[in-house]
């Protein structure tokens, strides 16, 4: 799923292959529709693996601080969708 579109597939910014986000990041705006389900932001933990650090289950749109971070994974759980865009 691309940037933009709505969906549910998960999304991991800025990619598998870039580890954190550089210092001029621009935050992402994330619209969220959560249905019967939830959104969830993750990131990597000491062991590598992917963690929740934050679950949306309320309709909106939320802002993700990203500069000087670790990559995310955005993931929709039930039957949840969401819209991340760059922050102009």
């Amino acid at each position: 799923m691309a940037l933009g579109e709505w969906g549910s597939d998960p999304v991991v910014l800025p990619d598998e292959s870039e580890p954190q986000f550089q210092f001029f990041a621009r935050d992402v705006m994330l619209d969220v529709e959560p249905g019967a389900g939830a959104v969830e932001l993750q990131w990597r933990n000491a062991a590598n693996e992917w963690e929740t650090f934050q679950q949306i289950t309320d309709k909106g749109a939320y802002p993700v601080i990203v500069a000087n971070g670790r990559s995310r994974r955005i993931v929709a759980t039930g039957d949840a969708t969401f819209c991340a865009t760059w922050s102009a």
